[in-house]
C-alpha cells in the first residue's frame, strides 16, 4: 500500500486506536460465537435424544453414542446404514472421520488466527508509519491459519453432503411419507433437522428391528 508524500497516511496509532481496543472487539466476537455455540448445544441435546430413541428402537448396542460429540456421528451413521436393511458401516465411518477432521482443523486455525491477529495488525501499522508503505507479506503470519480454516470449511461442506444423504435415509425409514418435505426443510433450515429427528423418534421404522447392528438380516424380526 504505497502513498505519495502529500497524501495523509492512515494510522491506527494516530487515530487513537489501541491494541487493547482491538482485543476488546475480538473478544466480543468470540462472546457472540459462544452464544451461538450455546444455541447449537441445545439443539444438539434435542438431536441426541432423537437419535438415542431411534437407535434404541433398532436395538443398536452403541445407542449411548448419541450423547457424545464425534461418537454421535457413529450413531447417526448407523441409523443411515441400516435404513435400507443392510449391515454396512460406510456412513458411520465417513461421518466420524470428517467430523473429527473438520473440528480439529477449525479449532487449530481459529486459535492460530486469534493469537496472531492483533500483533500482526500493529506490526503492519508500525511499518506503515515508518516507511509510508507496507507489504502484504507482513500479514503472512495469518496466512497459515486462514488456509487451515479454509480447508476445515471444505471438509465441513463434504460432511454436510454426507449428512443430508444420511438424514434422508433416516427419514425414509422413520417418516417415509414425509421424507422429501423433511429433507428439503432440513437442507434449507439446518436448525430444524434436530427437531424433526426428535419428533419422529418414537415412530415405528419401516424395516425390521435388530438385536445388534451386525446381526441383522432383512426380513427377520428380532424385536
Amino acid at each position: 500500500m504505497a502513498t505519495s508524500g502529500s497524501e495523509k497516511i492512515f494510522s491506527l496509532t494516530e487515530a487513537g486506536i489501541k491494541s487493547a481496543d482491538i482485543k476488546v472487539i475480538v473478544t466480543m466476537i468470540f462472546v457472540i460465537l459462544l452464544f451461538g455455540s450455546f444455541i447449537s448445544f441445545m439443539l444438539s441435546v434435542v438431536n441426541s435424544l432423537g437419535l438415542y430413541e431411534m437407535t434404541k428402537t433398532l436395538g443398536i448396542k452403541s445407542k449411548w453414542f448419541a450423547f457424545f460429540p464425534f461418537f454421535r456421528s457413529v450413531a447417526f451413521g448407523k441409523l443411515a446404514d441400516c435404513a435400507k436393511g443392510t449391515a454396512t458401516s460406510f456412513f458411520r465411518k465417513i461421518l466420524l472421520i470428517l467430523n473429527v477432521m473438520y473440528f480439529s482443523l477449525l479449532i487449530i486455525g481459529l486459535v492460530g488466527f486469534h493469537l496472531g491477529f492483533v500483533d500482526t495488525v500493529f506490526k503492519a501499522d508500525e511499518i506503515l508509519l515508518k516507511n509510508g508503505t507496507v507489504k502484504v507479506s507482513v500479514l503472512s503470519p495469518l496466512l497459515v491459519p486462514v488456509i487451515i480454516i479454509g480447508i476445515s470449511l471444505v471438509i465441513y461442506l463434504i460432511y454436510r453432503v454426507f449428512y443430508y444423504i444420511c438424514i434422508c435415509r433416516i427419514f425414509s425409514a422413520f417418516a417415509p411419507k414425509k421424507t422429501v418435505v423433511y429433507t428439503v426443510f432440513s437442507v434449507l433450515f439446518p436448525f430444524i433437522a434436530p427437531l424433526f429427528l426428535f419428533f419422529i423418534r418414537k415412530n415405528k421404522p419401516v424395516f425390521p428391528r435388530r438385536e445388534g447392528y451386525n446381526y441383522f438380516s432383512e426380513g427377520q424380526n428380532n424385536g
